[in-house]
This record gives structure tokens, sequence and C-alpha cells, in this order.
């Protein structure tokens, strides 16, 4: 089963990379210049905006083989269903 499978039969929403970040991928191993996408968010559509986009933060400092990746969550979403959210 695939991951997009997985996520249809469950009702889970796939988060795109968004088109204008720097990179397009999330792994890089810089001695063998192998790069690829290996980190995503998976969501419930209940919390996240209707057009879910990813954003992967090319810190130039990172000393590690994966970039940090965010993505904007529909606080509004959760907290007209009820539930309470605390910003951090």
């Amino acid at each position: 089963m695939t991951l997009r499978n997985l996520c249809s039969s469950n009702n889970l929403l796939w988060c795109d990379v968004d088109v204008s970040c720097d990179v397009n991928y999330t792994f890089h191993n810089d001695t063998t210049n192998c790069r690829s996408m290996i980190d995503y968010f998976i969501c419930s559509p209940d919390i996240t905006l209707h057009q879910c986009k990813v954003i992967i933060l090319n810190d130039e400092d990172n000393m590690l083989d994966h970039f940090a990746i965010a993505c904007k969550l529909g606080v509004e979403k959760l907290t007209a269903r009820g539930h309470s959210v605390t910003a951090s």
C-alpha cells in the first residue's frame, strides 16, 4: 500500500511541499551528494487548511543530514469545534 493510498483510505491529508521553497528535499548527504524527500506531514483534514503546504527550513547552520519542516495548521478550525489551543 502506498502512502497516498493510506491517506485516502483513512481520510488523512498529505501536505505537499510549498513550491516557493528553496529546496525540494529534506535529507541530504553532502559527502555522496545524495538528496531525497523523506520527511512529510500527514494530518487530519479537521486541523489543516484546505491547501496544506509544508515549508522546508533550510538553515545554513544545520549540522544534521535532515532539514526541519514546518506546516501551518488551521487553528481556527480547532477552536471553532470547541478545542482549546495554546500558542507557545
